[in-house]
C-alpha cells in the first residue's frame, strides 16, 4: 500500500532523497491525498518548499499555507515530484506504538542494506536524514557507503513542538546548498 503510493510521485532524476523514519500508523502517509490530520511532516516540508516558511510561529499565513496545503494535496505532491524531492522511510513498515528507542534503532539499523540500495538506484544528488534516530542509527552507516547525506546534526521530526525546529534546519540545510528557492512551477511533468 504504502510503496504504491511513494512510487506514483517518484522523480525521473531524484534530487534529494528525504529519508524519515517509518510510515506512520492509521494510513497517515505523507503521499496519501486523502490524510487530512496529523501530517505534520508533510505540512512543515511542503511549507518550507513551497511557502517560504522557516522559523516562524504560527501565525495566520501559516494557518492559510496549511488549508492550501491539504486542499491541493495531489498537487503539491506533483510540485515535489518535478522538483525532484522524494521521500523514503528508513524502516518500510509501521513501528508499532510504544515501542522503545532501543528497539527503533535496532530495526532501523537492520534495513541498512535496504536503503543503500535504494540509495544507489535513484543516485539522489543530496540525502536528508529526518528525526534523531534515524540520523544516530544510519548517518555514519550511509556515509562510508557513499551516501551524499547533507546535514550534519539530525533534524527532529516535526510533531510535538519540534516544527519550528525541523522548519529551520530543514530551510537552512536546503538554503546552504542551493536548493532553495526552487524554480517556478509550470504544472507540467
Amino acid at each position: 500500500m504504502y510503496e504504491a503510493m511513494r512510487v506514483e510521485y517518484r522523480p525521473d532524476k531524484v534530487r534529494v532523497l528525504l529519508i524519515a523514519e517509518a510510515p506512520p500508523q492509521e494510513g497517515r502517509f505523507f503521499y496519501n491525498v486523502e490524510t487530512s490530520e496529523h501530517d505534520s511532516l508533510y505540512l512543515e516540508t511542503m511549507g518550507v518548499l513551497f511557502h517560504g516558511l522557516s522559523g516562524e510561529g504560527y501565525g495566520e499565513g501559516v494557518s492559510h499555507s496549511r488549508a492550501a496545503l491539504r486542499s491541493n494535496k495531489a498537487d503539491y505532491l506533483r510540485r515535489l515530484q518535478t522538483t525532484g524531492f522524494w521521500l523514503q522511510d528508513a524502516v518500510s513498515i509501521p513501528l508499532p506504538v510504544g515501542m522503545s528507542n532501543k528497539e527503533k534503532g535496532r530495526r532501523i539499523r537492520g534495513n541498512l542494506p535496504r536503503l543503500v540500495q535504494i540509495i544507489t538506484l535513484c543516485d539522489p544528488d543530496w540525502c536528508i536524514l529526518i528525526s534523531r534516530g534515524v540520523y544516530d542509527n544510519l548517518a555514519e552507516e550511509l556515509k562510508r557507503a557513499g551516501a551524499p547525506i547533507i546535514n550534519e546534526r539530525p533534524i527532529p521530526f516535526p510533531a510535538y513542538g519540534h516544527q519550528r525546529t525541523f522548519r529551520q534546519g530543514l530551510s537552512g540545510l536546503l538554503l546552504r546548498h542551493g536548493i532553495l528557492p526552487l524554480p517556478p512551477y509550470s504544472g507540467h511533468d
